[in-house]
């Protein structure tokens, strides 16, 4: 169906739509293994989507680029890739900073280096926890099927030693950790993740879909995102999907945010991005 797209796409003379088809079938082609055309449809696109696309967009395709040089086996090129993507990313608990995050639990256990593939992996795992984000299953099949490889390798102290540590890291010391120094990192105070603004500013946001507007609303009555599910007749991880999407298109990070923002919006309050 990517391809499909790609071919219509191509008739449209618009090279930022095309550069992000290219990106999605780039994705779905490393799924299946085929990444050496997913490789060339990478270097096609993503000079455009730097120079164009929305930061969202543009660190998801820096991150598929990073996964198709893992995939590869070339670790240092890898962990650079997933590196930019977390020096690009917002302060604040983020879905778009979990993906790069379990790059580099993979690059690390493929270098050996099992402590910090584990330490890796439990704050990320944290984080998915507290924000409720589920990742895609392929990837994370790959991230899973890693880590208990590494358990193998781990006496079972040494391994819950490290995980332990990895749930304590947050804010700019899981960053550093993260980057080896933090150079060049996308936070400037330890408070990165605890204590970033409940949300950036919120003048000019995109606008929600009407599937997302209707996710939002049900958050903000209190809904799980099983019982949202089964509301609209959606699966657990399409729901996890679109409040990802609204938390990144509102710059809130828990439930608790966006029902205020809901409760501003139906009340005609002024959008104060908290």
């Amino acid at each position: 169906m990517f391809a499909e797209c790609l071919d219509v796409v191509r008739t449209l003379g618009r090279p930022l739509d095309l550069a992000l088809s290219r990106h999605h079938l780039a994705w779905a082609l490393l799924q299946t293994g085929t990444t050496t055309r997913a490789e060339r449809l990478m270097r096609e696109c993503l000079p455009e989507l730097a120079a164009r696309a929305p930061l969202g967009q543009l660190t998801a395709a820096l991150h598929t680029d990073g996964a198709i040089r893992l995939a590869r086996g070339d670790l240092d090129a890898a962990e650079r890739r997933f590196a930019e993507v977390l020096r690009k990313t917002p302060p604040g608990e983020s879905f778009h900073a979990l993906y790069p995050l379990e790059g580099l639990v993979m690059v690390a256990a493929g270098r050996g280096d099992l402590q910090r593939s584990l330490q890796l992996y439990a704050a990320a795992a944290a984080i998915r926890q507290r924000i409720d984000t589920e990742p895609e299953a392929h990837w994370w099949g790959q991230v899973e099927a890693t880590v208990a490889r590494v358990e193998e390798r781990v006496p079972p102290a040494g391994a819950a030693a490290a995980m332990a540590a990895g749930r304590r890291l947050r804010g700019a010391r899981l960053v550093a950790y993260a980057l080896r120094d933090g150079e060049g990192g996308p936070v400037g105070r330890d408070s990165a993740y605890e204590e970033s603004p409940e949300g950036v500013g919120a003048a000019g946001h995109p606008p929600l879909t009407g599937r997302e507007s209707a996710v939002a609303k049900l958050v903000a009555e209190g809904l799980t995102n099983r019982q949202i599910a089964a509301h609209l007749g959606l699966s657990k991880s399409t729901v996890a999907g679109h409040l990802d999407r609204v938390r990144d298109k509102w710059g809130v990070r828990s439930r608790a945010q966006i029902a205020v923002r809901v409760a501003d919006q139906a009340a005609g309050r002024p959008e104060t991005g908290r």
